[in-house]
């Protein structure tokens, strides 16, 4: 009786667990898509579902919301034809891929187009359906994401592609970008499986500097119609002086020239002068200033202008140092005067100038033979008249005796030779003349 009631009670708790089950699997949980799912532009199947996100539009339409109901779709216009280029260029390479029998044998791709109209917000939720397979319902029990495409082509701008890149990041689907140029999404970090075929901005604002360079130019030209041809390649894995090659090509530029054109905001300040950068413009734009009296700049688009040595001044250019006498050494008063006899004259006084400095700090044997080596030299012809007054001179008054002789007489050679010479080179050039020489001597 007893083992009767026990079998009883283990055949109801066993007939209560599989109702149990059965009513479990009846009422599995199921995942359901919140709003409408969004369908693609162009459609393809095949074996392989290759992702597509561009721009057919490249704005919308704007509709104030009520608040009241599920917001309407997006209203596209301006029809953005460079976009749709974009996407025939994709359907070409897929049809070129299943036509041939080297590339994928067996294997058919399909693809899924959308047309995200130039919003942000719709290319994120665009991609999202391209991942998740764009079911209405998922159970728990199927695998997850079991309709995503293995990788998306697009989107066409930096902005957006970032913004996409960062949602589909950690699913590891890769997305490849045709126009996103930004520097930023080279951050492997931030957009992991974000790939493009164009060069970063890093890359090409290199490779545009570069080539300015090489034609001299320092302005923008974008006058005349343009066309694009390929003259060359940067290779930014060579080298830095390797990296732009340039094919020997004779380009045709603006009006059928094959010259170069200038394209420069300021042209190059010659010797003489210094650049002055225009205030609130580039630096490429400044005047040329001329050097102040005194001062020169023998270089090129020099930035300042150097100061001369007190014993020289600047020529009216600005650009060089010159003696007067060197400077006008062709002219008549100087040939008169028989150039090589002023010029050996002159060095002369700069010797005995220099001779002075002999007589400075204390004397020994060799400086006081040089002393009187130097003076006796310099002077033996026009000073009989010293040698009362050196001799009468006691002590150490001689030594300023010495230097005073020695200065004034090279300051009596050179204002009675050369300074009435100077007069007429700088202040009456008029006067420079052979004929005039030639009166004087008459």
């Amino acid at each position: 009786m007893l083992s009767t009631q026990r079998w009883s009670e283990q055949g109801l708790a066993l007939l209560q667990l599989l109702l149990v089950a059965s009513f479990s699997k009846s009422e599995e949980r199921a995942c359901s898509l919140m709003g409408e799912p969004e369908e693609p532009q162009l459609f393809k199947t095949g074996d392989i579902i290759l992702g597509g996100i561009f721009s057919f539009h490249s704005s919308w339409r704007t509709v104030e919301s009520s608040y009241m109901h599920r917001p309407l779709p997006l209203q596209c216009i301006s029809l953005n034809f460079r976009a749709f280029q974009f996407a025939q260029s994709m359907l070409f390479a897929i049809e070129e891929i299943n036509n041939s029998t080297d590339l994928l044998p067996g294997i058919k791709l399909g693809y899924k187009m959308y047309d995200v109209c130039g919003s942000l917000a719709r290319a994120v939720r665009v991609a999202l359906s391209l991942i998740n397979g764009n079911e209405e319902t998922a159970t728990m029990s199927e695998k997850p994401c079991s309709g995503s495409v293995p990788a998306i082509i697009g989107v066409t701008s930096s902005s957006p592609c970032m913004a996409v890149s960062t949602v589909i990041g950690p699913f590891h689907t890769p997305m490849v970008s045709h126009f996103a140029t930004c520097a930023c999404l080279s951050n492997k970090v931030k957009y992991p499986s974000f790939l493009r075929t164009i060069p970063s901005d890093y890359y090409q604002s290199r490779a545009l500097a570069q080539m300015v360079k090489h034609f001299g130019w320092t302005w923008p030209k974008t006058d005349g119609s343009v066309e694009f041809v390929t003259i060359g390649l940067y290779d930014a894995s060579l080298p830095e002086d390797k990296q732009l090659h340039l094919d020997n090509l004779t380009l045709t530029w603006a009006n059928n020239s094959k010259q170069v054109p200038i394209s420069v905001c300021s042209g190059t300040c010659t010797l003489g002068t210094r650049k002055v950068l225009q205030k609130g413009k580039p630096v490429c734009c400044y005047d040329c200033i001329p050097c102040a009296e005194g001062e020169v700049s023998n270089t090129t688009d020099s930035i300042t202008c150097v100061k001369c040595h007190p014993e020289f001044w600047s020529n009216e250019r600005r650009d060089e140092l010159a003696f007067i006498f060197f400077r006008h050494r062709n002219t008549p008063i100087v040939k008169a005067n028989n150039s090589e006899l002023s010029f050996l004259l002159l060095f002369s006084l700069t010797l005995c100038f220099l001779c002075s400095l002999t007589f400075i700090g204390r004397p020994s044997d060799w400086s006081c033979m040089l002393r009187h080596t130097a003076f006796g030299i310099t002077f033996v012809l026009f000073w009989m008249t010293f040698i009362p007054a050196y001799v009468s001179s006691p002590g150490k008054f001689s030594v300023a005796v010495e230097i005073f002789a020695i200065l004034a007489s090279s300051f009596g050679l050179l204002f009675c030779i050369f300074i009435p010479k100077c007069y007429i080179i700088l202040l009456k050039p008029e006067r420079n003349t052979k004929k005039n020489m030639m009166d004087k001597k008459s």
